[in-house]
């Protein structure tokens, strides 16, 4: 599987400048995950009481480009050929199943720090939040950066410099997951310790 890591370190508040949960929380309301999963708004806690802790935010940018997919992936997403969304989600889960354990594993280097996965929480199979039922993994469970209200267009775009692809009939020719470590130090520079986890990753076996 062609993979490619894109890393940005900022400042936390130069990325809360992408903060804009009421707006973003309109596109939430419209998917079928909103309020069925404990990773998906509505939130019971201060979304951005919560961030303000942090002071530096490391970027992940996880590039899955469409042409070389391993078989077992390529089984899976020729089941849906004409189901563009349901085929990106299958390579996206794909490559979460490794991403973010490896996340789990920096946020236990870094002190005081936070792991922030890309999209809903995928350790279960089906969420208890339906059954109105506390999580049964709260300590791997993770808020993803639309979930809390951030505009991942915009920090595509404007700070890891890449553009998100859309398919209309056919997959894109990539899809991308943002995900980032946020930290509480604002002096010491962990970049090298996210950077090693995530391109130690070998994405092209199960």
């Amino acid at each position: 599987m062609l993979v490619e890591n894109l890393f940005k370190r900022v400042d936390m508040s130069y990325l809360m400048e992408y903060f804009n949960n009421q707006y973003i929380e309109m596109f939430c309301k419209e998917c079928p995950n909103y309020g069925k999963v404990w990773t998906c708004p509505p939130h019971s806690f201060d979304l951005e009481k919560t961030l303000r802790k942090y002071k530096t935010a490391y970027l992940v940018g996880t590039l899955i480009y469409s042409e070389e997919l391993p078989e077992h992936i390529q089984k899976l997403v020729n089941k849906n050929p004409y189901d563009i969304e349901k085929a990106t989600e299958i390579m996206m889960a794909e490559v979460r199943k490794k991403l973010d354990r490896e996340l789990l594993k920096v946020e236990g280097e870094i002190p005081k720090s936070r792991a922030v996965f890309s999209g809903k929480c995928l350790f279960c199979p089906k969420c208890t939040r339906e059954e109105n039922k506390e999580c049964k993994n709260p300590s791997i469970m993770r808020v993803s950066l639309e979930s809390f209200g951030f505009d991942i267009c915009r920090i595509c775009n404007e700070i890891l410099g890449v553009e998100i692809v859309w398919g209309l009939y056919d997959l894109p020719t990539y899809v991308i997951l943002v995900s980032v470590i946020l930290s509480e130090d604002e002096d010491k520079d962990y970049s090298d310790i996210v950077e090693k986890h995530v391109n130690a990753i070998d994405f092209s076996s199960r």
